[in-house]
């Protein structure tokens, strides 16, 4: 793969440098009392979760396992928010963490799993 760059007005060209895959994409829904997923398996490394509260009042996502806890900031009703995650493989709960637990506690909750990407064979 060829790949070029411009230099003041020079192009430099670097044999074998190969561009890094672009980032896995899901959605997840929030609304009062259910986290929805377009998928319940993602892939390891950098995934974007397009989240949207569908509710009546403000949600949170927030991402954790492995070491990790992410979140989003309040999305208020009928808004979006992206969160970009570095996933490892294993499983990982999402859940809403406003009203100290309270929301998690009625069913903002679900799991994702990361694994790697299945080499295909010839």
């Amino acid at each position: 793969m060829l790949t070029a760059e411009r230099f003041g007005g020079i192009a430099a060209t670097a044999v074998g440098a190969t561009s890094a895959p672009a980032a896995d994409t899901i959605r997840a829904t929030l609304s009062e009392w259910a986290i929805v997923t377009s998928r319940s398996t993602v892939r390891t490394g950098a995934v974007v979760i397009h989240v949207t509260n569908t509710g009546t009042m403000a949600h949170r996502l927030e991402v954790e396992g492995h070491g990790l806890e992410k979140r989003t900031l309040p999305i208020p009703p009928g808004e979006h928010a992206d969160l970009t995650v570095s996933f490892v493989a294993g499983e990982y709960e999402l859940h809403c963490p406003l009203g100290s637990g309270a929301h998690k506690k009625m069913g903002m909750k679900t799991a994702i799993t990361a694994a790697a990407p299945q080499k295909s064979g010839n």
